[in-house]
């Protein structure tokens, strides 16, 4: 598994249109892609789900990938 922590620096956060692009490049691997914020754990690739975790300007998120590529 690859992990990787990363500071929000957008000032709206990752709202729909970072996130749709977030979720469109996850799209593009096999693997299990996750995001956690504290101690919520959602699916990279359902922008639903990412929308639903808050992630707010200066959040600090982990994203996670696990698989061949």
């Amino acid at each position: 598994m690859q992990s990787i922590e990363v500071t929000i620096v957008n000032e709206n956060g990752l709202h729909t249109r970072p996130g749709r692009n977030f979720v469109q490049a996850c799209k593009k691997f096999e693997c299990d892609i996750t995001v956690q914020k504290g101690e919520k754990t959602v699916s990279g690739k359902s922008l639903m789900k990412l929308m639903a975790t808050g992630i707010c300007k200066d959040d600090v998120i982990q994203i996670h990938a696990n698989g061949a590529d």
